[in-house]
């Protein structure tokens, strides 16, 4: 999802990565559901298997984050942008060309749905009797991964929201029509380089909201080698 919001144009079709996303909102919507029919665990080891119950605890628990993640916000995308668009006032004209860009990062509330997955990872650990140890270290490793992934979706995306001016990195660069590959591995390079405190600097922050993003992620390096220190 981060990577569909930075790197594929609005309105852009993406058969694969369209039908991807569906199965998997189609799963979510299931997941749903079958949670409301799932018995769970007590802390005495017995399993409470009564659905008023099953549904008092769920509702308490993981259903809104759930719920909010299976809200299928493509299907109101274009109802969205054709309300909007009719009632823009003619100051408002020039900006109607950033409406789709701004409104797809209401698709990032798919992102709760990592919670689950990491309710998902404890499971499968269980069920294959994963050191715990071994188990947590897998867990961070994956976690750095979609971060890493994340920034460096965020980092070529403050170059598309600012409509890749001249004082932009991609247009420094001279990677304006480079193909995505390239264009992702260098945010990819530059996200690394910065989390790992080398900072060669051939990728740098010259605008003050890329120097925001800089600044945060490198607070965060410094942060994550402390706790990997720490944790080894």
């Amino acid at each position: 999802m981060p990577f569909k919001l930075s790197f594929i144009p609005p309105g852009d079709a993406v058969p694969f990565w369209d039908t991807f996303d569906t199965i998997v909102d189609i799963l979510f919507i299931t997941d749903l559901f079958v949670n409301f029919l799932s018995a769970y665990e007590k802390r005495d080891g017995t399993y409470e298997s009564r659905p008023k119950m099953i549904a008092i605890k769920y509702l308490k628990s993981w259903f809104i984050v759930d719920f909010i993640a299976c809200i299928p916000v493509d299907v109101f995308e274009p109802l969205f942008l054709t309300h909007a668009s009719t009632n823009l006032d003619i100051q408002s004209i020039s900006r109607l060309s950033k409406l789709p860009r701004l409104y797809r990062l209401i698709r990032l509330i798919r992102l709760f749905r990592l919670f689950k997955f990491s309710r998902s990872l404890r499971s499968v650990y269980k069920i294959l009797h994963v050191n715990q140890g071994v188990g947590k270290l897998i867990t961070v490793l994956i976690s750095v991964l979609f971060i890493v992934h994340f920034v460096a979706c965020l980092w070529y995306a403050i170059a598309e929201l600012n409509s890749f001016t001249d004082d932009t990195w991609v247009v420094r660069l001279g990677l304006m029509y480079s193909t995505i590959g390239h264009k992702y591995s260098t945010s990819m390079y530059w996200a690394f380089q910065t989390l790992t405190t080398v900072g060669y600097g051939d990728v740098r922050a010259v605008r003050n909201d890329e120097r925001i993003v800089a600044i945060i992620w490198m607070v965060f390096g410094v942060g994550f080698y402390a706790y990997i220190i720490g944790y080894i």
